[in-house]
């Protein structure tokens, strides 16, 4: 049976692999009815899990992407940064 679901908290990648290998497990085994649903039950479980994580990530990403959703204006010639402009017209 695939490694049950552990006290210590799992990284999203960690929990995915996990999930996916109590999929395989349940796809590919003759495993008994019984065990098969408990399997596909701590599946539902972890899922919800990883689901609550991407939604926390997601929030996070709400939060940085005002700051950063403003167009770049151009600096210097075609746009790009030139010495003279990071150095400041005063150094010239």
């Amino acid at each position: 049976m695939a490694a049950k679901s552990s006290k210590k908290a799992l990284s999203f990648e960690e929990g995915l692999n996990q999930l996916e290998a109590m999929a395989q497990e349940m796809e590919n085994s003759g495993l008994p009815l019984e065990e098969m649903l408990k399997l596909y039950e701590e599946g539902v479980k972890l899922a919800g899990e990883l689901s609550g994580k991407l939604e926390t990530m997601k929030a996070a990403l709400e939060t940085v992407r005002p700051a950063t959703e403003t167009e770049p204006t151009a600096i210097g010639d075609g746009g790009q940064l030139t010495l003279d402009d990071w150095m400041g017209e005063e150094q010239q």
